[in-house]
């Protein structure tokens, strides 16, 4: 495969996941990374329920199902123990349902009640917002018997968080007969009426269910960078990699750095642009002939001095152990761009004397890990290739027209600083460390003349952080 084939596929890469990734985010983004909590049911004491945890396990499943198809992470009952013995708050589970909601760092949570009024059972079923405190929507059931109730918890649940969040990607339908009511906010107080009011006596409104328990709604709380791409909204990031080294070559090594500047779509997607610059590169060239006694190709000893590239990643794993702490991530990255090369003429050493070839295509391709270690710092670790083709119209500015002029004034004993060349055509480039520069030009025209291009490719480790800016 020739270079430029090379150079359509990455870019061909980089379209693909340009057009899928935003749709993958777009379905994903609003329940993918959330997370939802079912607190066991409060069951009154007269009620005629053998157990309040079998009605709360008909729910739970529910609420999976409904979820299923949108990635939103249900909580076991297992892992919501776990959680609140491990954050030891005063606020127990069916005390204070929002606080225990925030211990438990989910986004929305099911609440429900069981009674017994005159003969017939009522469960009642809530959604609630834990960043607000709000409740979104209720629903009220009435049955003669406990089957009955059990049988109509599932159907209710799932019109309920229909209503309460939108319907999900598989569309599950509201139980027949069974209307939702939803909670409205009351409405503003006329003007005169507000402005009469002290500023420092102006509560926050209170749901209706917060008004009968006589307890305050809780203020907004701020969202994190995970939450607001978990919804599908865009953020900005910054990566720096102090330093990158070159894997696979033989002729040649690479030290370097970079840094870019990502656009995350949702949680599985990134644009971005990358800066490459190698701050040490050499050609270990004249060692390998004295050890093998074989010439190396042009193709060979070419050297990738900085790159600018322009393209995408796709993160299809992630995991992490709570949201916007401890997680591990897995990224798939196509990149193309340009960048600046040069190659080996002669020497060794500190008397090593390269040619400029100029600034060509290249392509890029990775895989990334990522260790998360809070909601905007993650260090990375990744493989990234960055190929090129060796096929080189010039070197240090000079065409073959140049070079054939060079080379004809050198074989007639003139200095080939006389010879009439284009104005890019950087002369004294030949000849350094008091070398013969007609045999330097030799050199160049056997680069330039070369019958076949080769992709070279420099595969390197790089080693860095990421932030989230905003």
């Amino acid at each position: 495969m020739d270079w430029s084939s090379q150079i359509f596929l990455v870019a061909g890469i980089a379209g693909l996941l340009a057009w899928v990734g935003p749709a993958q985010a777009q379905r994903a983004g609003r329940f993918e990374g959330r997370r939802i909590a079912v607190l066991e049911f409060k069951v009154a004491e007269t009620a005629r329920i053998s157990s309040g945890e079998t009605l709360t396990d008909e729910a739970r499943g529910a609420v999976v199902q409904f979820t299923r198809a949108d990635g939103m992470l249900v909580l076991t009952r297992e892992n919501m123990m776990e959680v609140l013995r491990s954050t030891g708050g005063e606020c127990k589970e069916g005390e204070c349902e929002v606080e225990t909601a925030r211990n438990l760092g989910v986004d929305y949570f099911l609440a429900g009640s069981a009674l017994e009024i005159e003969g017939r059972l009522v469960l009642v079923l809530k959604v609630y917002e834990t960043r607000t405190g709000g409740m979104l929507a209720s629903k009220r059931l009435q049955s003669t018997g406990e089957f009955e109730l059990l049988e109509r918890t599932a159907p209710a649940t799932l019109a309920l968080l229909g209503s309460a969040l939108g319907s999900p990607s598989d569309q599950v339908q509201p139980e027949p007969g069974t209307p939702t009511v939803r909670i409205a906010e009351r409405p503003s107080p006329p003007a005169s009426e507000s402005a009469e009011r002290p500023a420092l006596l102006r509560a926050p409104r209170q749901t209706m269910d917060e008004q009968a328990l006589g307890r305050k709604s809780h203020p907004p709380v701020s969202e994190t960078g995970s939450e607001s791409r978990a919804r599908g909204e865009r953020a900005w990031g910054f990566r720096l990699v102090p330093a990158w080294t070159q894997v696979n070559g033989s002729y040649t090594r690479h030290w370097g750095s970079a840094a870019g500047l990502d656009l995350a779509i949702g949680r599985s997607f990134l644009v971005r642009a990358t800066a490459v610059y190698a701050w040490y590169t050499a050609s270990t060239a004249m060692d390998l002939v004295e050890a093998t006694r074989t010439l190396p190709m042009p193709s060979d000893t070419f050297l990738l001095q900085w790159a600018a590239l322009g393209g995408a990643e796709w993160i299809p794993f992630r995991w992490e152990r709570s949201e916007g702490k401890l997680g591990v991530s897995l990224g798939l990255s196509a990149a193309i761009g340009a960048g600046g090369t040069r190659t080996f003429l002669r020497g060794s050493g500190s008397e090593t004397v390269y040619g400029s070839t100029g600034i060509r295509p290249v392509g890029q391709v990775g895989v990334a890990g990522y260790l998360m270690l809070t909601d905007t710092v993650s260090i990375s670790l990744s493989l990234q290739d960055n190929f090129f083709s060796s096929s080189s119209p010039s070197v240090n500015g000079c065409s073959l027209a140049d070079l054939a002029s060079l080379k004809a004034k050198g074989d007639s004993g003139a200095t080939i600083s006389s010879a009439s060349v284009g104005s890019t055509c950087d002369v004294g480039a030949f000849g350094q460390y008091g070398g013969n520069p007609r045999a330097d030009v030799a050199l160049a025209m056997d680069v330039v003349t070369a019958t076949t291009a080769e992709i070279v490719h420099n595969v390197g480790i790089f080693a860095g952080v990421a932030l989230t800016l905003f």
